[in-house]
């Protein structure tokens, strides 16, 4: 994907602005159960209803900064990503058309039309992802767990118990989704030759009686994108529950220990509120990995597909410029 940075880097500005708007949306969300703990500890225990108003306030004023800066994070990746898309295109566009007649001949026409359409449209996915969720979610995962041992570190301890076995099973899933998305990349390129000829061959088609035949055709390679699409997304989709599960028997544990904590008054209720409250972002977090790992996987497919064209050999292409076309006239 190395090839498709420096369409990302001409709106590096932009980029920026919804980097910093992400750090201040997930600064907001990680400060806001400290602030519920407050609530709860100073106000609700202590029946002060001052401090519940006070920290309630607080509270509504740090989500409604939150919505704020999404909102704005949104609006500047989606600039990034769509802006970075139209370049691609052009890039491939441009690349296409320098190239010589042997060099297009070896591929197929279907495929350039679906590198151009489906994989761009893979990698401004991925684009505007990271800049939203992907950066995100890890340093929410990062940020809830340092948060939570500044609270209590025996139940952040038992939250970072099973951390290392959900690393490693999603780098798993990723490289085992890249291998079937590309077979799923590949098998559109298929579906879209198959139009291409039916559609550009359509007069001897009907001259000949041959509609049934080509229909029962259509059927075979759409059958075959739709059966490894299916298999690709059923098993991208078993890293969610098995994610969500870890996650949710950590938190069992953590809500057992903490009422026995509770119990021994070494622990305040707001204390167990705010640790449970970052185990549940966490799990959230879990979860927008696994459609990250989709996200990642198809793209990756993608850009591979991308990169074969932008990188074919310069001699495999040929410059026609405005001083080569006023020689030939």
């Amino acid at each position: 994907m190395k090839v498709l940075f420096p369409f990302v880097k001409r709106y590096k500005i932009a980029a920026i602005i919804a980097f910093i708007f992400m750090l201040l949306e997930l600064t907001a969300d990680l400060m806001q159960p400290i602030l519920m703990a407050n609530m709860i500890n100073k106000g609700l225990l202590e029946d002060d209803l001052h401090s519940v108003a006070f920290w309630g306030g607080a509270l509504f004023i740090l989500a409604l900064f939150s919505f704020l800066s999404g909102v704005l994070n949104s609006f500047f990746s989606a600039h990034v990503a769509h802006s970075f898309g139209y370049d691609l295109r052009q890039a491939l566009y441009q690349k296409i058309q320098s190239f010589t007649m042997a060099t297009y001949l070896s591929f197929q026409t279907s495929g350039l039309i679906t590198r151009m359409t489906s994989d761009v449209t893979q990698a401004m996915n991925i684009v505007f992802m990271l800049l939203r969720i992907a950066m995100k979610a890890p340093l929410m995962a990062l940020g809830s767990i340092i948060l939570a041992f500044a609270i209590n570190a025996k139940l952040a301890f038992i939250l970072c118990i099973s951390m290392p076995l959900l690393v490693a099973f999603l780098i798993w899933m990723i490289s085992l989704g890249i291998r079937l998305f590309a077979q799923v990349q590949h098998r559109l390129d298929d579906v879209n030759k198959h139009l291409q000829e039916s559609l550009q061959a359509v007069r001897l088609i009907k001259a000949y009686m041959r509609g049934q035949y080509e229909e029962s055709r259509f059927h075979l390679v759409a059958d075959g994108l739709k059966l490894d699409t299916m298999k690709a997304t059923r098993v991208m989709e078993v890293a969610l529950p098995v994610l969500q599960f870890v996650m949710n028997v950590s938190l069992l544990v953590v809500i057992w220990v903490g009422a026995d904590l509770i119990r021994a008054n070494e622990l305040l209720v707001g204390d167990l509120a705010a640790i449970i409250n970052y185990a549940f972002r966490m799990t959230a977090t879990f979860s927008i990995f696994s459609f990250i790992i989709i996200a990642y996987a198809r793209a990756k497919a993608s850009a591979k597909r991308i990169d074969e064209i932008l990188t074919m050999d310069e001699q495999a292409t040929e410059a026609v410029n405005a001083k080569d076309s006023e020689r030939l006239s």
